[in-house]
């Protein structure tokens, strides 16, 4: 099961890719360069929030996928209402990259291929980007800051995949698996709320389970809880990936794939 309330179309990535990929990425968590100017504001180590609108662009970065045959078997996390009455989901920005860290103690072989390959998938069924800022050594924790400048510099901190155990993460106790979700702020231009930060933690106790379908039984978890990340909730529908019992799932079927493009339709967030 999933404690998460808070996700990616099959995207085959060339396992070439995959190893020069790693290969370039950093081996500590590290922030990248702002574009443009940036904002006089006090010192981060003294303020609550980043400065707004690192590496926001101007418009999305890629475009959400369509989907040829809209399933209604999903929901979302949270939604609001907009200045003319619209209710729509809290999304992050399309308008800038979605970064994220690792950290690798306790997870098996192959882990950080899993997530890349999970990532890719995420980003073709949103349309969002994502970037991998490395390896890092901060743990899971159930009330995880959305901002860590001595960490991460003066941005909102990446989102954190990690595996951890019912004794250092008392919310994955029982029969849960797993537990993802975001952070988020609002706007002050236009008071639209948007994710800003993220995480997804996995239950350790997963990698005694045999294999589901020739893949390793953390990976629906994975991607279950990715599909939180990005603002997907559960859905009573055992043909779902986002169904929180299903065992036999084991990738985002239409109800899933609709409900995630739709998250990559959000608008812009200059001032988050």
């Amino acid at each position: 099961m999933c404690a998460g309330a808070l996700a990616a179309q099959v995207y085959q990535q060339d396992p070439g890719s995959i190893a020069d990929f790693l290969a370039s990425m950093p081996q500590s968590a590290s922030w990248m360069a702002r574009q443009g100017p940036t904002p006089t504001l006090p010192d981060p180590t003294n303020r609550p929030y980043p400065a707004p609108g690192v590496e926001e662009a101007g418009a999305p970065l890629a475009a959400a996928p369509v989907i040829g045959a809209p399933s209604k078997q999903f929901r979302f996390s949270d939604t609001q209402t907009t200045s003319d009455g619209r209710t729509v989901p809290v999304t992050w920005s399309p308008c800038r990259p979605i970064h994220y860290v690792i950290n690798p103690a306790g997870s098996p072989g192959g882990f950080t291929d899993q997530v890349v390959v999970a990532m890719a998938d995420l980003s073709a069924a949103t349309g969002l980007r994502f970037i991998a800022d490395g390896v890092t050594a901060e743990l899971p924790a159930s009330r995880r800051a959305s901002f860590q400048p001595q960490q991460y510099g003066d941005r909102w901190a990446p989102a954190l995949i990690a595996f951890s155990d019912e004794e250092s993460l008392p919310v994955l106790a029982g029969d849960i698996a797993g537990f993802g979700g975001y952070a988020s702020s609002s706007d002050r231009a236009t008071g639209l709320v948007h994710a800003v930060s993220g995480f997804v933690f996995l239950d350790r106790a997963v990698l005694a389970q045999p294999d589901v379908q020739g893949v390793p039984a953390y990976v629906p978890i994975l991607r279950h809880e990715l599909g939180h990340l990005v603002g997907l909730n559960h859905i009573d529908d055992p043909t779902q990936l986002m169904n929180p019992t299903t065992s036999a799932v084991i990738t985002y079927q239409g109800g899933d794939l609709t409900g995630l493009a739709e998250l990559g339709k959000g608008a812009c967030a200059p001032d988050v």
